[in-house]
């Protein structure tokens, strides 16, 4: 058997390095855009003799059925595949076209589902397995594990967890696929779908007016390190919150609005209100190309009563 995978994220290499030390018949591919993952498979391909594709998103479909002519395999597997395949394309493996998705499907179908459930503060992740048809994240499921999400957990360490998973539920599927009867699958339930797109300016931006303290470190947690952290805007500059921790548990009865600057020294931190009047300190913030601590803010300025927007 013949496998193929396409992939656009290093989550999908510990399924890789899985799949080579079983022996597999594999050829992988990825976008040219991607020159880091494209670089990072080249030792594959010297050490095992793996062929290694790059598609050109402009030319994707066509270099897709010319892929699929050449090396025709039997399934391809599809791990953060950046690209629509082509309904006339799905029939041409033999097995089809298998999609990992890094979340729980029906309920957050879309790019990007570990940032929204990480946002929307879920307790669990995970991965689904499903067969490709010619939805988005729409067609039967083939497997489902779930990964509880930590308190304190950012985007960057879920996804390592959820690289682990899916070799490990990589290697369940190959076995399912070498015992040669066809995969059981469960079609998705249409009422518990929900898709999210791929998270806009608008979606990493703190809404300090608006946002309890836990939502803001929700948002903090699910844009590290991709996005060097939740967006907010200082003195018509934008910067990025990494790391924050939500000091006091009760409300502060004060005047100032949220998003007020209440402190910024080395022993009192860079603390600010919620829109729920509790305090949060800004541990981290990524400013000028550059992570420092929230307090050191205060070098470019940055006073109490200032305030985030």
């Amino acid at each position: 058997m013949k496998l193929a995978l396409i992939c656009n994220n290093k989550v999908a290499l510990p399924a890789l390095d899985m799949l080579v030390s079983k022996g597999a018949n594999l050829c992988v591919a990825t976008s040219a855009v991607n020159t880091e993952l494209y670089h990072a498979l080249q030792p594959y391909g010297l050490k095992y003799g793996t062929s290694i594709t790059s598609f050109e998103p402009v030319l994707f479909e066509t270099q897709l059925y010319a892929w699929l002519d050449m090396e025709k395999p039997d399934a391809v597997l599809m791990m953060t595949c950046p690209f629509r395949i082509p309904e006339a394309a799905l029939a041409i493996p033999r097995l089809g076209f298998i999609n990992f998705h890094y979340g729980l499907l029906p309920a957050y179908r879309g790019p990007n589902p570990v940032f929204e459930q990480i946002k929307r503060r879920e307790q669990a992740g995970g991965i689904t397995v499903h067969v490709v048809d010619k939805g988005i994240d729409t067609g039967a499921i083939v497997m489902k594990r779930t990964l509880p999400i930590a308190a304190q957990e950012t985007f960057g360490i879920h996804m390592d967890k959820l690289a682990l998973l899916g070799a490990g539920m990589t290697e369940e599927l190959l076995q399912l696929l070498l015992q040669g009867d066809p995969l059981q699958t469960t079609p998705q339930n249409k009422a518990e779908a929900a898709y999210y797109p791929g998270p806009g300016i608008s979606d990493v931006k703190v809404q300090w007016g608006s946002m309890p303290a836990e939502a803001i470190e929700a948002l903090v947690n699910a844009c590290v390190p991709w996005n060097y952290g939740a967006a907010t805007a200082l003195n018509g500059g934008t910067i990025g919150i990494s790391k924050v921790t939500i000091l006091y548990k009760e409300p502060v009865a004060k005047l100032q609005y949220p998003g007020t600057i209440l402190t910024i020294d080395p022993q009192s931190r860079l603390t600010v209100l919620s829109a729920d009047r509790l305090v949060i300190r800004l541990d981290t913030v990524f400013v000028a190309g550059n992570f420092i601590p929230g307090y050191q803010l205060a070098s470019y300025g940055v006073v109490p009563g200032m305030f985030f927007n």
